[in-house]
Order: C-alpha cells, then structure tokens, then sequence
C-alpha cells in the first residue's frame, strides 16, 4: 500500500489541533519542546488551550499548523508508515518538504517567522479585503473586475473553489463595489481572511525580503 501526506495551509487551524496525538506520543511532545525554544512561544497553550482568535493570527496559525503536521507525519512514520508522495499548500509546501528531509525543522521554523512576520507587516499597511462569491461563473466575475478595477485600486480573483465559487481580494473599496455588483446578479458574498490576497500580486512588494531569507536556508534533496 502506498501512502500519501497532504499537509493543509493557513485557515485549517483550530484550537484542539493535534491534541490527541500529542497525548499520546513522545515524539510529538518533542517537537513542541523544540518548536516552544525555537520560536519562543508557548505552543501547547497556543494549540490547546487559546481562542479562536489568537490561533488565526497569521504569525500563530503559520508555526502551529507547521509543528503540528509535521510532528503528526514523524508519528506516523514512527509506527512503520512511510510516505511514497507529499504535497502542500502554503505553510503546508514548507511542512511537506521538512517532513520529507529537505530542509529542518528548525529552519522551518525559522523561515516561517520571517515569512509570516512580512505578510502581517503588509496587512498592517494596506487597507485589503477579501470575499467569497458564490453565483456567478468566470466570464460573469471577471467583467464586474474589469469595469471596476484600475491601474492603483484593485482586486484579483486568488481562489478558484469551483465553476461558480471563487475568492476575490483586493482593495477594500474596490471588493465593496465589486460585492455591490455582484449581489445585482443574485450571487452570494461571504468575507474571508485576507491571507489569501497574499497569494496575488498584492503581495509583489514583500517578495525580495521573502527571497532573500529562502537563500538563507540550507535545502537538501527530499527523501
């Protein structure tokens, strides 16, 4: 039999994550040790014990969605499961390739401070919102962007759930008007996390500082 890992991004986080198996597994316990010195942060009480609200922030839930799956793929591979195939999404690309052997965990750990503190710097700066919209298909999203965007205020389609579900982010302003249209059409708009934005060209400004940090790590072959 073969085995798969897929390890989950930002927004899979919840308080309680990996309890269970950090009770019963000495080698779990070990990577929050080293994850709790590493980083400074008191992660049994941030995985188990915070709210809601403090595990989502983005320098929190990068870490702990980060230690957590990766010390659950240690576990499993402790009781004779070994993975033929990885893969990632976000935080869950670094996760994948640690628990693979291409880089370490404190590196991963490292890394994922730098990275999480530059995305929380440009929340803090740019005035950015995020939609989910439900309704419309591609060609009928697209044409409200392009009658509404321009060259300084804008928003992006950055997630595509399905033919009639996508994720739009951009400009707080911009997203108002673009739900506005989009509610004439009958669809259906729920907010999200911003953090998705942060996979579009939003984000183009902090990619030098992310860059330079990525040179910095030591990245093996994979196993």
């Amino acid at each position: 039999m073969k085995v798969g890992m897929l390890f989950p991004g930002f927004g899979s986080q919840f308080v309680g994550m990996g309890k269970e198996i950090y009770d019963n597994s000495r080698i779990v316990q070990e990577y929050f040790e080293e994850a709790s010195n590493c980083a400074n942060i008191n992660f049994v009480k941030l995985c188990f014990a915070s709210s809601d609200a403090e595990l989502a922030l983005i320098s929190n839930a990068y870490l702990a969605l980060f230690l957590t799956t990766v010390s659950t793929a240690a576990a499993v591979k402790e009781i004779g499961f070994e993975m033929d195939i990885v893969a990632g999404y976000g935080v869950g690309e670094i996760a994948a390739i640690c628990a693979t052997k291409g880089l370490s965990f404190p590196d991963g750990i490292y890394l994922l401070t730098k990275i999480s503190q530059f995305y929380s710097e440009l929340i803090s700066r740019l005035d950015l919102k995020s939609v989910l919209v439900v309704g419309l298909d591609l060609k009928e999203l697209k044409k409200i962007l392009e009658d509404i965007n321009t060259e300084t205020s804008f928003a992006e389609i950055v997630g595509f759930n399905s033919d009639v579900e996508f994720i739009i982010t951009g400009h707080s302003q911009v997203v108002d008007q673009i739900i506005i249209q989009a509610k004439k059409l009958r669809a259906k708009c729920i907010n999200q996390s911003v953090d998705a934005g942060l996979y579009s060209k939003l984000a183009e400004s902090i990619v030098p500082s992310v860059e330079m940090y990525l040179e910095k790590i030591d990245f093996k072959d994979t196993t």
